[in-house]
C-alpha cells in the first residue's frame, strides 16, 4: 500500500506527504475500472490530465471508491496538469478539471 503515511512517501516542500508510487492514467483502456481497482488495491496517488481526455472516467473511478468508503478523499493524492493551450487562464482550466474529476480540490496542479 502506498498511502500518505507509507515509508514510500515523499515529503514535499510544503510539508505535505506524497506517495512515491502511483497510477498514471494516460492511454489506459477502461480507465474508470482501473482507477477504482487500483485504489481498492492500495494505490493512493492518481495522475491524470485534461489532455488525456479521461478526467471524467478517472473521476468516476475515484467517486466509486469514495462512495464505497474504500478510502477517504484526504488519503488520496490527485495530480492534474495545466497544458500549454490553457496557459492564458489556468484557473479556468483547473475548474474544468475539478468539475470533470468531481472533486473540490487536487493535491498537485502541474504546469505541463
Amino acid at each position: 500500500m502506498t498511502d500518505k503515511n507509507s515509508p514510500l512517501s515523499l515529503i514535499l516542500n510544503n510539508g505535505e506527504k506524497c506517495p512515491a508510487i502511483g497510477l498514471g492514467t494516460c492511454r489506459i483502456n477502461n480507465v474508470e475500472e482501473v482507477v477504482y481497482q487500483s485504489i481498492k488495491d492500495g494505490t493512493r496517488l492518481i495522475d491524470t490530465a485534461s489532455r488525456y481526455k479521461n478526467e471524467e472516467q478517472v473521476g468516476k473511478g475515484i467517486k466509486r471508491a469514495l462512495d464505497e468508503n474504500i478510502v477517504k478523499r484526504e488519503d488520496l493524492f490527485i495530480v492534474t496538469k495545466c497544458w500549454l493551450s490553457d496557459k492564458n487562464d489556468p484557473e479556468a482550466a483547473l475548474n474544468i478539471s475539478l468539475q470533470k474529476l468531481q472533486l473540490s480540490y487536487v493535491d498537485l496542479y502541474l504546469d505541463h
